[in-house]
């Protein structure tokens, strides 16, 4: 995985390998959401190797039953994560925030939980890009779906905690 200040010269210092990773994510209790939202987020490709992605690979590996992570990428490999100017976020950051927010409750019982966040996330993006850019999703089989974001009932709440937030400036 690349940072964003990543040195390719200084690769091992400035860099996450995809073993790395898979053994920190591994080792944490509960259940892990890994969410990758970054331009070409799902395949960043291996030198000399067409059709075949490091990250794709990782992703896979990750969402497998065997590590049991949920792995949300802002685009496929071949794919740019598209910025809109307009929101000051890209497709997919957009698409997280409002479905977090209350707009994936799908079945309107005041939570999100992460198979409607998903699907709601995936349609989405995939709308507001004319079909040009298609989050990549991989979920472990045995991961049930569970609660992310609680909806407050009238959105008094988080207004009323965004207003303490400001009056504390």
């Amino acid at each position: 995985m690349l940072n964003v200040d990543f040195d390719e010269n200084k690769l091992k210092t400035t860099a996450v390998t995809g073993d790395q990773l898979k053994e920190r994510l591994a080792d944490l209790p509960g259940r892990v959401v890994l969410i990758l939202d970054a331009c070409h987020s799902a395949g960043l490709r291996a030198k000399g190797k067409k059709g075949w992605s490091i990250t794709d690979e990782l992703c896979r590996d990750l969402g497998s039953d065997n590590f049991g992570v949920l792995v949300m990428c802002a685009a496929r490999g071949e794919e740019e994560s598209i910025e809109d100017a307009k929101v000051k976020h890209g497709y997919f950051t957009k698409a997280l925030i409002d479905g977090l927010k209350g707009k994936a409750d799908l079945y309107q019982d005041k939570e999100v939980d992460i198979g409607a966040l998903c699907s709601f996330v995936e349609r989405q993006v995939r709308l507001a890009s004319k079909d040009e850019q298609h989050p990549a999703i991989a979920r472990p089989s045995t991961m049930s779906s569970f609660a992310l974001s609680k909806v407050p009932n009238d959105g008094k709440a988080s207004r009323e905690a965004g207003d303490a937030a400001a009056a504390k400036k």
